[in-house]
């Protein structure tokens, strides 16, 4: 095709013909939006699809630099307000795996080696392996699982945030435990470094740094609950064991003396008999 006349006839456009030649959003826009048009021998001009006359505007490019993205549901359980940023921000690049361990930084020729940073059983430094299933990992998801009551296997983030969030717990328990999910990524990732670069960090000092995050998450969160334990079972308990007071007050009526009657009613009495 070599020109746009091609495209229509006098009674307007061979829509059998855009069809065959262009996409379904071009097809669209050519008949909708353009709608007719009239021959003549003036030159081709540019032409502005966002807006109907085709004519640039600065309100109709804004637009497009202000649309979102489509809203993904699925990351939006795992993350949860009040969270530092640093670990929000992290978080969301896990799940599109923009983190940089050895497997991506291997495949840009940046190291020679893919062993695992963590381990000594010379695996290979993937997703998977990193935060799911180096034996040290293992130990701290389990950890933390087990005290919760919950029993899956550990394979991916998905699984797990599914798994989580089927818990039958208090409300209270269960916005904590989508932030546990987070802040034990949070610290594997931090412990890889570490031992990346030389230093040393225990699984033990992993699970007492994440429960150190949770005890301040909790007390940020529910700042009027007091002596909140600083460790993940006793929360647990403390959380699931928790009722708030309620306060009673006794109200009772006197009787009217000898001789005298007493009539209650509402305010809609008032209103229709206009006393």
């Amino acid at each position: 095709m070599e020109d746009v006349k091609e495209l229509y006839a006098q009674d307007g456009w061979k829509i059998n013909t855009v069809d065959s030649n262009f996409n379904k959003d071009i097809c669209n826009h050519v008949c909708n939006t353009i709608g007719s048009v009239t021959s003549t021998e003036r030159r081709y001009k540019a032409w502005w699809m966002p807006s109907n006359d085709g004519k640039f505007k600065v309100s109709s490019a804004l637009e497009i630099c202000r649309s979102r993205e489509e809203y993904i549901e699925d990351i939006s359980k795992i993350l949860e307000k009040g969270l530092p940023f640093k670990v929000s921000f992290f978080v969301w690049r896990l799940w599109f795996r923009r983190i940089p361990i050895r497997e991506v930084i291997f495949r840009r020729n940046i190291v020679k080696r893919v062993d695992c940073s963590c381990c000594n059983n010379s695996a290979r430094e993937n997703f998977s392996h990193l935060f799911f299933n180096c034996p040290s990992t293992q130990a701290v998801w389990k950890t933390f699982r087990n005290v919760a009551g919950l029993s899956f296997p550990i394979n991916q983030l998905q699984q797990i945030m599914e798994e989580w969030l089927k818990a039958d717990d208090s409300p209270k328990l269960k916005q904590l435990i989508k932030v546990v999910l987070d802040f034990i990524t949070w610290e594997i990732r931090k412990r890889r470094n570490v031992m990346k670069h030389g230093g040393n960090m225990s699984t033990t000092s992993v699970i007492l740094e994440i429960h150190r995050y949770l005890y301040l998450f909790t007390k940020s969160r529910y700042p009027w609950l007091k002596n909140i334990p600083q460790n993940w079972p006793l929360i647990v308990k403390y959380l699931e064991g928790y009722a708030p007071l309620t306060k009673t007050m006794v109200v009772r009526l006197s009787h009217p003396p000898m001789g005298v009657y007493k009539c209650k009613t509402d305010a809609s009495y008032q209103f229709e008999s206009g006393v």
